[in-house]
């Protein structure tokens, strides 16, 4: 029979988004030169074995921080991303920085964030897109804030709802002509090899 949540945040079970999120930490501390490669791999093991929050936290508790700010630093200029009439797609392992102005014409931009080092957890993204299509690919402990006008143009976000956990914040906005605008996590694979 079940009683009562237990308070105790280390007996809390966990999920992939929490997984995820640890695993980016590592990650991150490995490129700091804090973790040898060895020492990742063995950790990232254990995050994949790891049924609560107190498994985690043990994988983490030597290491400095949460590795995220809480917002962006403003004084950062923005990545600026401007194809004309050509593809732009940013994928796999990247440093992610917080601001980006996206700016295609007649293009196709995919960024995908699922496995990118996040520095903060606030992302900003502002879109001014003609005649072009856009996929944002979240991280799972990703989720999307959309202000964008339409103008006959199409805007999909599946990444509305905050994960359980603390997770960053992509704040995307701007003015979308003719075009695309696709918002969404990355698909969980169902299964480890």
């Amino acid at each position: 029979m079940y009683m009562s949540e237990p308070t105790d945040r280390s007996r809390i079970r966990i999920g992939d988004a929490d997984r995820e999120a640890t695993v980016a930490r590592l990650h991150e501390a490995t490129g700091e030169g804090r973790l040898d490669l060895s020492e990742f791999s063995t950790r990232v093991d254990a995050v994949y074995l790891a049924k609560t929050f107190g498994d985690l936290d043990a994988l983490v508790d030597d290491l400095p921080g949460d590795g995220l700010s809480p917002i962006d630093t403003s004084e950062q200029p923005p990545m600026e991303i401007k194809p004309n009439v050509s593809n732009f797609r940013r994928t796999g392992v990247w440093n992610a920085p917080s601001r980006y102005l996206v700016r295609p014409r007649k293009s196709s931009v995919v960024l995908d964030f699922s496995r990118a080092t996040l520095k903060t957890r606030v992302v900003d993204i502002d879109i001014e897109a003609k005649t072009s299509s856009i996929s944002i690919i979240l991280p799972l402990n990703g989720y999307a804030v959309d202000d964008v006008t339409d103008n006959m143009s199409a805007t999909q976000n599946r990444a509305r709802k905050k994960p359980h956990t603390d997770g960053v914040e992509f704040r995307v906005h701007g003015e979308l002509s003719t075009s695309s605008l696709s918002i969404r996590r990355k698909w969980r694979r169902w299964w480890r090899p």
